[in-house]
């Protein structure tokens, strides 16, 4: 029987891939950080965990790797923001076609 595999640890440790899953990560735990933590702290946290655990299991763990992830975890956290910004500023506007125009 051959496995399906949506999601291979190469799309996880590459930026479309961290993005991805820390929006998908973020959007289902969002609600179970304490109301007191603000979203973007909980995105960072999401994409620090992503990148660190994709980078260790494909490359082992060192000092400079650790380094390199959390300078990464950033990156993928504000791609993550903009994405979310993006899109719920579409759904409160309907259906987004004069979002660009403003």
């Amino acid at each position: 029987m051959n496995e399906i595999n949506y999601i291979s640890i190469e799309f996880l440790n590459s930026f479309t891939g961290g993005v991805f899953i820390t929006n998908l990560i973020t959007h289902f735990i969002k609600d179970y950080f304490p109301k007191s933590l603000d979203k973007k702290i909980s995105t960072l946290i999401v994409a620090f965990i992503v990148t660190l655990t994709s980078n260790i299991i494909m490359k082992g763990i060192s000092f400079s790797l650790v380094y390199l992830s959390t300078i990464n975890s950033f990156l993928v956290a504000a791609a993550a923001m903009g994405n979310y910004d993006l899109l719920t500023k579409r759904m409160r506007k309907g259906n987004g076609d004069n979002y660009i125009k403003n």
